[in-house]
């Protein structure tokens, strides 16, 4: 579980400041939720994406020579990354996904 705390924050240390309307992790945060729990208002979608972003980048940096354990799950991996973010109030307005994902128009 360490190393996967630990690869989680080198991602989002990675993301870059700017972040568009919307996007960012104060808006996406209260979103990711573990799987038996609902999302505010019924926000499906963006439940999904915050674990679509999570996901990506386990696959991305897998090849990379990141070590993923193979018994960690996403709910796992999201509430890793729920308390990385939390813990960084000051960063709540950058944007949540890598700049090279667009999200919706």
């Amino acid at each position: 579980m360490v190393r996967w705390v630990m690869l989680v924050t080198a991602l989002l240390a990675a993301t870059p400041a700017r972040a568009l309307p919307g996007w960012s992790a104060n808006y996406i945060l209260p979103h990711c939720v573990p799987e038996t729990e609902f999302p505010p208002n019924g926000h499906y979608e963006l439940k999904g994406f915050c674990t679509g972003i999570i996901y990506a980048l386990v696959v991305a940096a897998y090849p990379h020579g990141a070590c993923v354990p193979d018994d960690v799950t996403m709910d796992q991996a999201v509430r890793a990354v729920v308390r990385y973010v939390s813990a960084r109030p000051e960063r709540m307005h950058e944007l949540f996904a890598p700049s090279r994902i667009r999200g919706p128009s």
